[in-house]
């Protein structure tokens, strides 16, 4: 499922990224997944979470410092610049969140294009779908799910929990 983001989403995403960005200087956070501390990660999160609102008609939530609870209606949003990223669920992830993976990429003159890959519980990654990865990048190690692995979003929208 492809969304594309225009000015003045994008312009939110910014906007909103610079916001959490800020919250978390002020509070000495440290970014979770061991990456160093950068806007435009926090651009690239933004962006998915404006993605799968859009797709799935929901409002998003524009949080900032509310890093357990879900990112968009009962979801939470993991999103890669790199076009076959993996989904990663952490230790500190619950089994029962439901994560949905967004492939994000800007197109010169065309602002960014999201590829919404697919979703999957927290449990299924550690049951069944992912792999215990430890990467040699000194990142914490995850659960990984391979895009293929990952239930395709037309499933996703016809759940109940979409509409609440």
């Amino acid at each position: 499922m492809l969304v594309r983001l225009n000015e003045r989403e994008t312009y939110i995403a910014k906007l909103l990224a610079r916001w959490r960005m800020n919250d978390s200087l002020r509070a000495g956070l440290a970014n979770v997944a061991g990456a160093a501390r950068y806007l435009s990660l926090d651009v690239t999160g933004a962006v998915g979470e404006l993605a799968v609102a859009k797709a799935l008609g929901l409002y998003p939530g524009f949080t900032v410092g509310t890093f357990k609870l879900p990112d968009v209606g009962a979801f939470q949003v993991r999103t890669t610049r790199c076009a076959g990223g993996r989904l990663l669920i952490r230790p500190g992830d619950a089994d029962e969140d439901l994560f949905v993976l967004v492939s994000a990429q800007v197109q010169p003159d065309q602002g960014w294009i999201c590829e919404l890959a697919g979703w999957c519980a927290g449990w299924e990654a550690r049951r069944s779908l992912g792999e215990w990865m430890r990467p040699d990048t000194g990142r914490p190690a995850a659960w990984v799910v391979e895009q293929e692995k990952l239930h395709p979003m037309r499933e996703l929208v016809h759940r109940e929990w979409v509409r609440g």
